[in-house]
C-alpha cells in the first residue's frame, strides 16, 4: 500500500508507524514494562523495538499489515501502537 491512512477524531490521532517513532515508543516501554505482558509481539525492549518497526513498515509496504501509533492530543504524546 502506498498510500499513508491517517484516522483521527477530537481525542487521537493514528498514524502509520515509522521509524521515527522508536524513541517515543522506547519510552512507553520504559514506563509501563508490564504493557506486552499477554502480547505477541514482545518489543518492549530497545534492541526487540527496532526490528519490530522495521517488519511492520515493510509489512505495511507489501500491503500485509498496518500498523499505527496512537498519538494523544489532550497529553500531547504517544501512547501506544495498534494494527
Amino acid at each position: 500500500m502506498n498510500e499513508d491512512i491517517y484516522l483521527e477524531n477530537k481525542l487521537v490521532k493514528l498514524e502509520p508507524l515509522q521509524a521515527k517513532h522508536f524513541d517515543d515508543l522506547t519510552l512507553i516501554s520504559s514506563e509501563h514494562p508490564d504493557l506486552l505482558q499477554y502480547s505477541p509481539s514482545l518489543f518492549g525492549t530497545e534492541e526487540k523495538l527496532k526490528p519490530y518497526i522495521k517488519n511492520g513498515v515493510e509489512q505495511r509496504k507489501l500491503g500485509n499489515r498496518y500498523p499505527l501509533v496512537i498519538y494523544d492530543k489532550s497529553n500531547e504524546r504517544f501512547i501506544g501502537s495498534s494494527s
